[in-house]
């Protein structure tokens, strides 16, 4: 009974998560006018109730802001460097058996917004569904549990390609994509959102040089991680 019940609350996670990654002009908007909704709902309900879901509101709107600038002509000679994906720190800088990885992490009120490291074609989406356990994560390996729920794209960009996995916690279980396989990029473009402290792993390419280091501020868009060699 309780497997079965399990199994309807993920369903449930699944179905919100689907509805909330529209395509729009702000593509974390869909997010922001259901809470807005229910704070309204709330408040005619019962006020406190109101007022503290305002709060939540709020918090919401802070980290799912657009913060990294417009896309500018400039950027079409930055292809020799990758860029952050994210606004957030550098938790860890390692190797595996794909090559070099770097995990961010958003900060409590940064923006969870992720967004394109550089101009390419999304060759590969992958959403992966299923539970939300722990990753591991040191300089040595990355451990994430073979049934956690998780994005991960694949972006090429010239001869070279690079992966962005967006792992979903037990504290972060609304994960939204929007893009899909084929799609053109440019840097600085939104790609997805990961509500509440999500990890994101980027796995570069063998031919570039790292520029970044641990932990490292870094601004989506604009701080530069690496550097072909």
């Amino acid at each position: 009974m309780a497997e079965h019940k399990t199994h309807h609350l993920h369903l449930a996670w699944q179905g919100l998560s689907e509805m909330i990654a529209q395509k729009t002009a702000e593509p974390v908007f869909p997010v922001k006018a259901v809470a807005g909704c229910l704070c309204i709902f709330a408040v005619i309900l019962y006020l406190p109730l109101g007022v503290l879901l305002f709060g939540g509101f709020l918090y919401l709107h802070l980290i799912l802001r657009m913060s990294a600038t417009p896309i500018l002509a400039s950027d079409a000679g930055a292809q020799q460097m990758i860029f952050s994906p994210i606004d957030g720190q550098i938790l860890t800088i390692g190797n595996d058996r794909d090559g070099q990885f770097i995990v961010f992490r958003p900060q409590v009120f940064d923006s969870h917004v992720i967004y394109a490291p550089v101009e390419g074609e999304l060759a590969q989406h992958i959403h992966f569904s299923g539970r939300f356990d722990t990753v591991q994560v040191s300089a040595e390996e990355i451990t994430i549990p073979e049934h956690n729920m998780r994005h991960e794209y694949v972006i090429e960009f010239g001869t070279e390609s690079l992966k962005l996995d967006i792992v979903g916690t037990r504290f972060n279980r609304i994960v939204s994509a929007f893009i899909d396989e084929g799609k053109k990029l440019a840097r600085r473009e939104a790609i997805a959102s990961a509500i509440f402290h999500p990890i994101i792993i980027m796995h570069l390419p063998d031919s570039y040089q790292l520029e970044c280091h641990l932990s490292q501020r870094c601004i989506a868009g604009d701080t530069p991680i690496a550097q072909k060699t």
